[in-house]
């Protein structure tokens, strides 16, 4: 016979995959149900800027939540979000996430110099 679920089936499902798959094993204690809840209970979703100093490698994130309407007021909401990036002279770090940015604001480094980079290319 079938049981009653609840969304805490489907993360324990979800962490066992992500424990398996290994692609989250650098974010220490990563809990699935921690970071889904924000995304299943909270409304809106993120707006991510992205601003790069070529000079320096400097790329620098910033997250607030979307609003259509440009009247709306502003919220401290923050999102869990994985980055994944990748530049003209680095290619493979784009696969994976390299940062889960759980703050406001982020700052990452890439090389000095002047290239092309992509942030969360495949992400909706």
């Amino acid at each position: 016979m079938y049981e009653a679920t609840d969304q805490y089936d489907l993360f324990r499902a979800f962490q066992r995959a992500v424990n398996e798959d290994g692609t989250l094993r650098e974010y220490e204690n990563f809990d699935f149900a921690d970071f889904y809840r924000i995304w299943v209970n909270e409304p809106g979703y993120p707006l991510l800027t992205v601003n790069v100093d070529h000079k320096s490698g400097v790329i620098a994130l910033s997250q607030e939540r979307f609003f259509i309407s440009p009247t709306a007021t502003p919220t401290q909401q923050i999102y869990p979000i994985p980055i994944t990036y990748f530049t003209k002279s680095n290619h493979s770090m784009g696969l994976k996430p390299s940062h889960m940015m759980t703050t406001k604001n982020a700052v990452l480094q890439k090389t000095p110099g002047r290239e092309w980079i992509f942030v969360n290319v495949n992400q909706h």
